[in-house]
């Protein structure tokens, strides 16, 4: 039974896409995916900038605690 469900589901959705609301569902999707990526783009620039910053401030406390050591 198992071995089905997979398939069944599958049939399911290329079904539903060959109809009417199932075009409008993935016209919707299609148009938003470009959003979404565009915007994890921005929040991945984001974030590495962020980290790029961290680390500097952890190698200028490292620097700063190694002199005082001395």
């Amino acid at each position: 039974m198992k071995r089905w469900v997979i398939p069944a589901v599958a049939i399911g959705i290329a079904i539903f896409l060959l109809t009417d609301k199932g075009r409008e569902t993935q016209e919707k999707l299609s148009t938003n995916v470009g959003d979404w990526v565009d915007k994890l783009l921005r929040i991945n620039e984001t974030v590495q900038e962020k980290l790029q910053q961290t680390q500097s401030a952890l190698e200028h406390f490292s620097h700063a605690l190694r002199e005082s050591a001395r």
